[in-house]
Formats: C-alpha cells, structure tokens, sequence
C-alpha cells in the first residue's frame, strides 16, 4: 500500500468516527434541552451543537481530501476533524516514514 492510500485510508477512519461523535453529541444535547432550565444548560448546549455541526462537515471534508492529486498532502487528520489544510513534511529519509504538519 502507498503512502497516499495510507493517508486517504486513515482519513476514511477519521471521518466515521467523527460521524459516531455526531450521534453522541446529538442524543447529549438531547438530554440537555429536557433539562434546559439547569443553569450554563443554554451555555453547553451551545458549544455541544458547534460541536456536532463541525462533524457534520467532516464527512464533506473527507469527500474533498485528495492526498493523491497534491504535490505535498495535507494532514488527514487537520483536515477531516478541524477543518484546517496543514501540509506534512517528511520526518525521515523515505516518504513512508513518519511524517507530521508543517
């Protein structure tokens, strides 16, 4: 397997699992808005939507994330969970060896 099918693979599994914290997030703030007179209940509430909202878009992200048609291939995981198009850079001498943002 190259490397680039490895980052698309790894970019794939990121994606579900951002699609799983969806489902927990939403039954969360279900739970929250039945008890929404609780006080910082608006509060949470809100940053759990963001939050929810922001893995919604991953699985657009990881639709648009082509490692193979990028001269140097952004971060999967910077990509898919944050939204944030960060370049890897080589740690090692081979392009399969440990790699991280630039």
């Amino acid at each position: 397997m190259n490397f680039r099918t490895e980052l698309l693979r790894q970019a794939g599994k990121l994606a579900s699992a951002q699609t799983a914290r969806r489902v927990e997030l939403t039954i969360q703030i279900a739970r929250l808005e039945s008890k929404f007179s609780q006080p910082g209940a608006a509060d949470q509430i809100s940053i759990l939507k963001a939050d929810a909202e922001n893995c919604e878009k991953a699985l657009h992200r990881f639709a648009a994330y082509r490692p193979e048609k990028q001269a140097i291939a952004d971060c999967p995981y910077c990509w898919i969970v944050n939204g944030e198009s960060n370049k890897l850079r080589c740690v090692g001498r081979e392009e399969t060896t440990l790699v991280s943002p630039q």
